[in-house]
């Protein structure tokens, strides 16, 4: 039968659909296309103390394991990094964009003992809150949304969420003695750049180790004032770019023509996954890692 993956009783095995120059994990399924359900990797080793494990995606997926947690950013791929179940799973969902969000993370609890879920969502599409109203308790218990402004404290620390200049919020979180910041979408958007500029204000002042910054590819200019905003708002340790579309060979060119904010710059590289880069002793040498053009 001619395209008859499309019409199995059960999903087709995963493939992988270029959709706008991302990558995206889908099935067929009764003649209809789906995401994928997530696939696990082994545990990973144990972090070394005073180190940090980090692990970059595509686009704005990032895996952070310090001795203490695990923290997982906008992880949109269906292979999670390998992530040990000893410790407490903390993901952070910036928004509900396709390149930023998998729904499956939702379910992380049936999997892991110990995971908090942050969704930056405003309750506005009906379909994810009939999946939230739908989840088990164990996995509802797990999940809590933010809007721009809302704080929580948790164990060992604390979330904040900053206003976005797209859906959903960015995140600043603390815990067990290191700050790290994920922009999500907060970025110089033509016609936003006032907002950007008056909501990152809230970053004034404010010391973080690690920060995971949007550098869109496609607006070198929005790009400049982006990087350029956040390092002169926050004390920044050492930072990532992010939101690349696929396009990771802009990272070095930017720098090369952007030299003065190279400073801290310690580039992962998207698409090594389940590879990871081990930054050691962050606290006094986080800048160690720093790209070198």
């Amino acid at each position: 039968m001619e395209n008859d993956k499309q019409y199995w009783d059960k999903p087709s095995p995963p493939f992988v659909e270029l959709l706008g120059d991302l990558p995206y994990d889908m099935v067929w399924y009764r003649g209809k296309r789906y995401y994928a359900s997530l696939s696990y990797g082994p545990e990973a080793a144990p972090v070394a103390e005073n180190s940090l494990r980090i692990c970059q995606s595509d686009q704005s997926g990032f895996l952070i394991e310090t001795p203490a947690a695990t923290l997982l950013f906008d992880w949109y791929r269906r292979i999670l990094p390998p992530i040990r179940r000893d410790k407490p799973l903390h993901v952070f969902i910036s928004h509900t964009h396709p390149d930023h969000f998998n729904q499956s993370l939702l379910n992380l609890a049936k999997r892991f003992p110990d995971v908090s879920i942050y969704l930056g969502y405003d309750y506005s599409d009906d379909a994810l809150n009939e999946a939230l109203e739908k989840l088990p308790e164990a996995c509802a218990d797990s999940v809590s949304c933010f809007r721009g402004g809302q704080h929580l404290d948790i164990a060992g620390g604390t979330v904040h969420a900053l206003e976005s200049t797209d859906l959903g919020v960015a995140f600043l979180v603390e815990l067990d003695g290191l700050r790290f910041f994920h922009g999500g979408d907060l970025f110089p958007w033509r016609g936003a750049e006032k907002d950007f500029l008056a909501y990152i204000a809230a970053l004034k002042g404010v010391r973080i180790d690690y920060a995971m910054l949007p550098m869109d590819s496609r607006f070198p200019e929005a790009a400049g004032l982006s990087i350029s905003a956040y390092l002169s708002q926050a004390e920044i340790g050492c930072f990532t770019p992010m939101h690349l579309w696929n396009k990771p060979e802009s990272v070095p060119e930017f720098f090369r023509l952007n030299p003065r904010l190279r400073a801290g710059l310690c580039y992962v590289g998207p698409g090594q996954a389940p590879q990871s880069c081990v930054i050691a002793e962050y606290k006094a040498q986080l800048r160690s890692m720093a790209y070198k053009a």
